[in-house]
């Protein structure tokens, strides 16, 4: 008998306690940042850069910069 796996549990448990750990930094007077370096532009790299991008907007009160060089290549840091 197949047993289907889905990420989807593990990746909303995941988020929970991410969220979690930036509610307990904000108490303590921590603001949490996250950077996104990428080299090249394939699709499926693109494609998580976004969806991270997207997430971390979601969830962080701070200004995105981005810095982009070469063909394709950037870098993105949050909660600055």
């Amino acid at each position: 008998m197949a047993v289907r796996l889905s990420g989807i549990p593990v990746a909303r448990e995941m988020r929970g306690r991410i969220q979690a750990g930036v509610e307990q930094l904000h108490q303590i007077g921590q603001i949490p940042t996250m950077g996104i370096v990428r080299v090249g532009a394939r699709p499926e790299d693109i494609s998580y850069e976004t969806g991270a991008t997207k997430l971390a907007q979601s969830r962080s009160p701070g200004p995105c910069s981005r810095v982009t060089w070469g063909s394709g290549s950037s870098w993105k840091c949050f909660g600055r």
